[in-house]
């Protein structure tokens, strides 16, 4: 997970990824990439703590060689685990023996590792990190809504993350940090003249840290990238395959409108469902993406729902429902879109290599 910290005056930010999720981190609060801030309370982890906290640790500890290695107790060992894995904490973790040692080099710090291990309930458990690639020249552009946010907001003052958005979080966290995915999209459009139902394949692949998308329908196949298209044999598609591929740009929509929209949370046999309310440019987005025949014409949406189920901490399905009205010969008539992602376990195979060089390559 990558770590950047940035000082501006006298407000500190630090930006973690979370696989590809960033979240920011300011004097107490949770700033996701929107601007929107939250006051951290203890369920969420605080990565902008983690070297503080080591610190303190080490602290009346001197340095022998080129390291230093330290025993950890039990408060001790909790206070890092919550950050490093609050699952661990969560389930209520034993812990037999916990130690963390940090490798010197020059006078500065190379690397520090962690390792405990204990039992979560009946279960043996070891667990160890590495915190270390330090790169004190590295710069970074943040957000202005994030900068903004920092400037102006205080912990105090704001709501606390709850359990709810902590676990959605994480959720598109894991789903974006798979290897593989593979989901069904079906898609039915009631627009006036544009009368849609259809039904197609829309897998993806991590290749060399790039995310690759294969979407298929009818036999055929298109690989993309999210902004380049290509076939099988590497090659360019048409401009109505090259729109067909355009649903990759699905998943990174609906989070953007899920981090700006108001979400009503419930479960019921260990499934949670969280449903977002999206106002009209929202579905405009979505329209644009899923439909772009209904997308040009007048038609009035006023707003719809996503709805996202989680099952085990992982994204299973996505809904998405949205309605509104056009005229049609003078007559105000209903319209309507409504489409539906299902992840499944299904083996992801090997994407062609001529269509993966075509997409990695350098342009």
């Amino acid at each position: 997970m990558p770590v950047y910290t940035e000082t501006q005056g006298e407000t500190r930010i630090t930006r973690a990824e979370l696989e590809s999720v960033p979240l920011y981190y300011s004097g107490g609060m949770l700033i996701l990439e929107n601007g929107k801030a939250y006051g951290l309370d203890g369920l969420f982890p605080d990565y902008s703590a983690l070297l503080d906290a080591i610190a303190a640790l080490y602290r009346e500890t001197e340095s022998t060689g080129g390291g230093v290695r330290l025993e950890l107790d039990g408060e001790q060992v909790q206070t890092l685990l919550h950050t490093l894995c609050p699952e661990l904490v969560e389930n209520g973790a034993s812990i037999d023996r916990a130690g963390m040692e940090t490798t010197l080099s020059g006078g500065e710090v190379e690397s520090i590792a962690v390792s405990a291990s204990g039992r979560t309930g009946d279960e043996a458990f070891s667990f160890d990190a590495r915190i270390g690639d330090f790169d004190r020249t590295a710069a970074e552009t943040l957000p202005e809504k994030v900068t903004a946010a920092a400037a102006r907001e205080r912990a105090d003052t704001l709501p606390e993350i709850s359990g709810d958005l902590f676990r959605l979080i994480a959720a598109w966290s894991e789903l974006d940090g798979r290897e593989t995915t593979a989901a069904t999209l079906t898609l039915a459009v009631d627009c006036g003249p544009v009368v849609v139902r259809s039904s197609l394949a829309l897998d993806s692949r991590l290749v060399d840290g790039r995310r690759l998308y294969c979407i298929g329908k009818n036999g055929l196949r298109l690989y993309t990238d999210g902004s380049r298209v290509v076939g099988e044999s590497g090659l360019g598609v048409t401009a109505e395959e090259s729109q067909l591929a355009d649903s990759s740009r699905l998943l990174q929509a609906l989070y953007r409108i899920c981090l700006d929209a108001d979400i009503l949370a419930s479960s019921s046999g260990g499934e949670y469902v969280y449903t977002a309310a999206m106002n009209g440019d929202g579905v405009a987005e979505l329209l644009e993406i899923l439909s772009p025949e209904a997308a040009a014409l007048d038609a009035g949406f006023s707003g719809g729902t996503i709805r996202l189920t989680l099952a085990d901490g992982k994204i299973t399905d996505i809904a998405v429902d949205c309605t509104g009205s056009m005229k049609v010969v003078l007559v105000e008539t209903a319209v309507s879109l409504s489409a539906g992602l299902h992840f499944t376990d299904k083996a992801v195979p090997d994407f062609p290599a001529a269509a993966v060089e075509a997409l990695t390559r350098a342009e």
